[in-house]
Protein backbone atom coordinates (compact mmCIF):
# COMPACT_ATOMS: atom_id res chain seq x y z
CA UNK A 1 0.00 0.00 0.00
CA UNK A 2 1.26 3.44 -0.87
CA UNK A 3 0.75 5.97 1.89
CA UNK A 4 -0.36 9.39 0.72
CA UNK A 5 -0.14 12.45 2.90
CA UNK A 6 -3.96 12.48 3.12
CA UNK A 7 -4.24 8.83 4.20
CA UNK A 8 -1.52 9.28 6.81
CA UNK A 9 -3.22 12.41 8.16
CA UNK A 10 -6.57 10.56 8.28
CA UNK A 11 -4.96 7.73 10.26
CA UNK A 12 -3.27 10.24 12.53
CA UNK A 13 -6.61 11.98 13.15
CA UNK A 14 -8.23 8.66 14.06
CA UNK A 15 -5.38 7.80 16.41
CA UNK A 16 -5.09 11.19 18.09
CA UNK A 17 -8.61 12.57 17.55
CA UNK A 18 -9.30 16.06 18.76
CA UNK A 19 -5.69 16.74 19.77
CA UNK A 20 -4.67 16.67 16.09
CA UNK A 21 -7.51 18.97 15.07
CA UNK A 22 -6.80 21.46 17.88
CA UNK A 23 -3.16 21.70 16.83
CA UNK A 24 -4.14 22.80 13.35
CA UNK A 25 -4.34 19.48 11.48
CA UNK A 26 -2.20 19.59 8.37
CA UNK A 27 -0.30 22.64 9.57
CA UNK A 28 1.79 20.47 11.87
CA UNK A 29 2.85 18.34 8.89
CA UNK A 30 4.17 21.36 7.03
CA UNK A 31 6.73 22.41 9.63
CA UNK A 32 10.51 22.49 9.21
CA UNK A 33 10.84 18.89 10.39
CA UNK A 34 8.08 17.72 8.07
CA UNK A 35 9.96 14.61 6.97
CA UNK A 36 10.56 13.48 10.56
CA UNK A 37 6.95 14.23 11.49
CA UNK A 38 5.71 12.40 8.40
CA UNK A 39 7.77 9.37 9.40
CA UNK A 40 6.29 9.53 12.91
CA UNK A 41 2.80 9.73 11.43
CA UNK A 42 3.58 6.73 9.17
CA UNK A 43 4.62 4.74 12.23
CA UNK A 44 1.38 5.78 13.93
CA UNK A 45 -0.55 4.76 10.80
CA UNK A 46 1.12 1.35 10.82
CA UNK A 47 0.23 1.01 14.49
CA UNK A 48 -3.34 1.98 13.59
CA UNK A 49 -3.55 -0.88 11.08
CA UNK A 50 -2.62 -3.38 13.78
CA UNK A 51 -5.10 -2.12 16.38
CA UNK A 52 -8.38 -1.22 14.71
CA UNK A 53 -11.14 -1.09 17.27
CA UNK A 54 -14.85 -1.51 16.67
CA UNK A 55 -15.34 2.22 17.26
CA UNK A 56 -12.68 3.06 14.67
CA UNK A 57 -14.29 0.74 12.12
CA UNK A 58 -17.75 2.20 12.75
CA UNK A 59 -16.37 5.75 12.53
CA UNK A 60 -14.93 4.84 9.13
CA UNK A 61 -18.38 3.71 7.97
CA UNK A 62 -17.98 -0.06 8.33
CA UNK A 63 -20.51 -2.37 9.93
CA UNK A 64 -20.22 -5.84 11.40
CA UNK A 65 -20.18 -8.57 8.73
CA UNK A 66 -19.09 -12.16 8.50
CA UNK A 67 -15.65 -12.68 6.98
CA UNK A 68 -17.21 -14.62 4.09
CA UNK A 69 -19.38 -11.61 3.23
CA UNK A 70 -16.33 -9.36 3.41
CA UNK A 71 -14.52 -11.67 0.99
CA UNK A 72 -17.58 -11.72 -1.31
CA UNK A 73 -17.67 -7.91 -1.26
CA UNK A 74 -13.98 -7.81 -2.20
CA UNK A 75 -14.61 -10.23 -5.08
CA UNK A 76 -17.47 -8.03 -6.31
CA UNK A 77 -15.19 -5.00 -6.01
CA UNK A 78 -12.50 -6.78 -8.01
CA UNK A 79 -15.03 -7.71 -10.71
CA UNK A 80 -16.58 -4.23 -11.00
CA UNK A 81 -19.73 -5.31 -9.17
CA UNK A 82 -20.62 -8.09 -11.61
CA UNK A 83 -21.87 -11.28 -9.94
CA UNK A 84 -21.41 -13.08 -13.26
CA UNK A 85 -17.75 -12.09 -13.40
CA UNK A 86 -17.28 -13.33 -9.83
CA UNK A 87 -18.71 -16.72 -10.80
CA UNK A 88 -16.50 -16.83 -13.91
CA UNK A 89 -13.37 -15.78 -12.03
CA UNK A 90 -10.32 -17.72 -13.22
CA UNK A 91 -7.81 -16.33 -10.71
CA UNK A 92 -7.42 -19.58 -8.78
CA UNK A 93 -4.21 -18.31 -7.18
CA UNK A 94 -6.18 -15.53 -5.43
CA UNK A 95 -6.67 -16.32 -1.72
CA UNK A 96 -10.32 -15.23 -2.00
CA UNK A 97 -11.15 -17.53 -4.94
CA UNK A 98 -12.49 -20.55 -2.99
CA UNK A 99 -14.69 -18.25 -0.87
CA UNK A 100 -16.09 -16.07 -3.68
CA UNK A 101 -19.61 -17.55 -3.40
CA UNK A 102 -19.81 -16.61 0.29
CA UNK A 103 -19.32 -20.27 1.24
CA UNK A 104 -16.42 -21.99 2.97
CA UNK A 105 -15.51 -25.11 0.98
CA UNK A 106 -13.26 -26.26 3.81
CA UNK A 107 -15.95 -26.20 6.49
CA UNK A 108 -16.27 -29.34 8.60
CA UNK A 109 -19.63 -28.36 10.05
CA UNK A 110 -22.39 -30.84 9.28
CA UNK A 111 -24.45 -29.99 6.25
CA UNK A 112 -21.74 -27.83 4.77
CA UNK A 113 -19.64 -28.75 1.72
CA UNK A 114 -16.79 -30.93 2.86
CA UNK A 115 -18.58 -31.64 6.13
CA UNK A 116 -19.28 -34.99 7.78
CA UNK A 117 -21.89 -36.83 5.62
CA UNK A 118 -22.41 -39.59 8.23
CA UNK A 119 -23.23 -37.05 10.94
CA UNK A 120 -25.59 -35.28 8.53
CA UNK A 121 -27.41 -38.54 7.78
CA UNK A 122 -27.74 -39.34 11.50
CA UNK A 123 -29.13 -35.86 12.18
CA UNK A 124 -31.71 -36.26 9.37
CA UNK A 125 -32.80 -39.63 10.72
CA UNK A 126 -33.12 -38.20 14.24
CA UNK A 127 -35.28 -35.33 12.95
CA UNK A 128 -37.51 -37.75 11.01
CA UNK A 129 -37.89 -39.98 14.06
CA UNK A 130 -38.76 -36.97 16.26
CA UNK A 131 -41.27 -35.73 13.68
CA UNK A 132 -42.98 -39.13 13.39
CA UNK A 133 -43.24 -39.41 17.21
CA UNK A 134 -44.87 -36.00 17.66
CA UNK A 135 -48.74 -35.85 17.73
Amino acid sequence: MVWTKESIEAGFRVLHGEQFQREGGTASLESEDAEAELLAVEVDALELRRHVTREMAEAAGHEKQSLLKVIRAKCLDCCAGSRLEVSLCHLTDCPCWPYRFCKNPFSTRKGKPGGNPEALQKAREARRAAASNSP
